[in-house]
């Protein structure tokens, strides 16, 4: 491991070094372009080598978790094969020293921000106070526990689930700083932050792949072009959301006059670079039918170095210097709480075409409609006979998603209370309910072809590990689905957290993902058919149902009757004329919570009735079918055992003698 490491550790060593250039080069001027104080060279090079060096190692971490991912053939207890082992350790190291250097820059961030020098920092009492003057500490604070957290699974574990899914921790710490910056500032920040956080994840995860793959055993006969076809994917899909970006944010001469276009233009250069090497290695592998071979990218290792020693050099540049459309603008109370201005009050036609498009979930709805529109084709061809009403379900659960997160319908939501609340109900029952009806994971487990023996595991093999994983049993745990479900509610709207990050949009889009997934959990654990960990008795699940109608009407009913407003600070900043009292909003909202929730604890409750009487005719049937074939074992058994206890019963006992009950 200590020579495949020459590589990676010569490219961290040349970033460095570059980095250092970058800030004695930059000097002041980044500093008196935003109008900031100047910490000092000391601290702003700290600022821009350890900032860079810790994006460059929670990249090498995904990308290494990446690899492991796609390229493992775990026994079957779990353990990591032996050709990615060493990826696996090697990103593990790379956590700790990710972890290291965040932990640094929560102190370097206070400095820079506060523009006093690091070495003043430890010398102040209450540093708690001067973090509270910024929001980038916090993020790198952020930053810093998810590190700490990825390291401490990955350094503990050697299994393919939770190496897998310690990309969960990676991605929040990847994404918690540069969410922070200028994406999530200004006019456009909405949308900037739907397509920031595809790209602030995709490049790094190229960038990791591609230097981590290095750690593979050499000659491991794996599928190893499935990296190239992964990395092939996520370099297209982050130039063309990054092309949108960078139009926003350096339009113009900007692009081609400023060192933070000229940094967005070098990392396009590198995309393009790396998707060319790659569509030549799928390609190659398509044409030769092969699928097992070396990492092609291996051959093509230094320009995979160089790549990420440039693309960690411009990302430093990117976070040194702002982006020039913010220099430019005269900021209103518009851009600084939502990024955009409303044309009026909302009525059917502004809900209808007053869209802001997530490229997130929006784009994430439309491509879950095409899978499964492809999986389901592909078994009508193959004449299976996939219930189509299921496919009605799952589109429309798309379609509702679609609207609801990117639809006039969102526009409104974030500026008023009561339309927000609306698509609060229709995120977290309505689409939940008809996604988990579509039966999903039993369609992909049908279209989806499995791996031949001897290879490695692909999607169905990885879709049957997780489903079947102890933390799928945990998560779908009625107890564990239905506080989640009910506690969601009061925990985010009775509680400081949405008046405090109300007007971040990172922060309304993690509330979305989080009353999606708690409501799809919740309702799968009562209606779900899909393959899984042991389902409840019906009964319960009426029952499970049932328990969590007071407290949906309660909430309603709270924010009917409470007198102070949720999130007031942020919402008291955003005056309309056509909104004279923001507390009647909110009382509206409350009415629509309550009113809301009837209907799919309605369709959910028909529906677990169905279900419950399809199961009896299913076995009633079986039992008939074995009746006829003579197969009555069971019955006659049974039969048996209740005639021989009426004959026991029905015998003269001896005085004095005593009979086992």
């Amino acid at each position: 491991m200590t020579r495949k490491a020459v590589a990676p550790l010569s490219a961290f060593l040349i970033a460095a070094a570059a980095m250092v250039l970058l800030a004695l080069w930059a000097g002041e001027t980044p500093y008196l372009q935003s109008t900031e104080p100047f910490p000092g060279t000391v601290t702003s090079t700290v600022s821009v080598v350890a900032g860079g060096l810790s994006w460059f190692s929670g990249s090498l971490t995904l990308g290494g978790i990446a690899l492991v991912a796609v390229l493992s053939t775990p026994d079957r207890r779990g353990w990591l094969s032996v050709e990615t082992y060493l990826v696996q350790r090697a990103a593990t190291g790379a956590a700790l020293m990710w972890a290291v250097l965040s932990w640094l820059m929560v102190a370097t961030s206070v400095a820079v921000t506060s523009g006093i020098p690091l070495s003043r920092v430890v010398e102040v009492r209450n540093l708690t106070a001067l973090m509270s003057a910024a929001e980038l500490p916090y993020a790198w604070l952020a930053t810093a526990v998810a590190a700490t957290v990825s390291w401490l699974i990955l350094a503990f574990s050697s299994r393919w689930t939770p190496t897998t899914l310690t990309a969960l921790p990676v991605a929040v710490g990847i994404l918690a700083v540069p969410l922070t910056g200028d994406v999530g500032q200004g006019p456009e920040h909405d949308t900037l932050t739907t397509l920031g956080v595809v790209v602030f994840l995709l490049i790094p995860m190229v960038v990791g792949m591609k230097t981590m793959s290095i750690f593979i055993v050499d000659g491991a006969k794996i599928p190893t072009h499935r990296a190239s076809l992964v990395t092939l994917i996520a370099e297209g899909v982050a130039l063309v959301f990054g092309i949108l970006m960078v139009l926003t944010l350096a339009p113009g001469d900007f692009l081609t006059n400023t060192v933070y276009g000229w940094a967005c233009l070098a990392t396009g250069v590198v995309l393009l670079a790396f998707a060319a090497t790659d569509t030549a290695v799928v390609y190659r592998h398509r044409r030769n039918k092969s699928s097992i071979g070396r990492l092609p990218v291996v051959p093509g290792l230094p320009l995979s170095i160089v790549g990420a020693i440039v693309l960690v050099t411009v990302r430093a540049a990117v976070d040194l210097y702002t982006a020039p459309s913010l220099l430019a603008h005269d900021f209103t109370i518009w851009d600084v709480y939502l990024g955009y201005e409303l044309p009026g009050p909302p009525d059917t036609l502004r809900l209808l075409t007053q869209w802001r498009f997530d490229f997130l979930l929006g784009t994430a709805a439309i491509v879950m409609a095409a899978l499964y529109v492809w999986g389901f084709v592909r078994l009508r061809r193959a004449g299976v006979d996939w219930p189509v009403h299921k496919l009605f379900f799952w589109l429309a659960g798309c379609v509702l998603m679609l609207f609801g997160t990117s639809s006039g319908l969102v526009a409104y939501s974030t500026p008023m209370f009561s339309v927000h609340m609306g698509n609060h109900m229709l995120l977290n029952m309505y689409v939940p309910v008809m996604l988990v009806l579509a039966t999903p994971i039993g369609l992909a487990l049908r279209a989806i072809p499995a791996s031949t023996r001897g290879t490695a595991p692909g999607p169905r093999e990885w879709i049957v590990s997780l489903t079947h994983s102890r933390y799928a049993r945990l998560i779908t745990h009625p107890a564990f689905t239905f506080i989640m479900f009910v506690s969601s509610l009061y925990v985010v709207y009775f509680t400081p957290l949405y008046g405090m990050f109300a007007k971040f949009h990172w922060w309304h889009m993690a509330v979305t993902i989080h009353f999606l997934i708690t409501g799809y959990l919740f309702f799968w654990t009562i209606i779900g058919t899909d393959p899984g960990p042991k389902p409840l008795p019906y009964l319960a699940r009426l029952g499970l149902l049932m328990g969590a109608m007071p407290f949906h009407a309660f909430f309603g009913i709270a924010l009917m009757a409470t007198k102070e407003l949720v999130a007031g600070d942020f919402y008291n900043r955003l005056i309309f004329d056509w909104l004279p009292s923001r507390l009647d909003d909110q009382w509206l909202g409350g009415a629509l919570a309550w009113g809301l929730s009837e209907i799919p604890i309605l369709i959910v409750a028909v529906a677990v009735g169905v279900q419950w009487f399809r199961h009896d005719q299913k076995v009633g049937h079986r039992i008939d079918r074995r009746e006829d074939s003579g197969q009555t074992h069971d019955v006659d058994a049974y039969n048996d055992m209740l005639r021989e206890l009426s004959e026991r019963d029905a015998r003269p006992t001896a005085p004095g003698s005593r009979e086992s009950p």
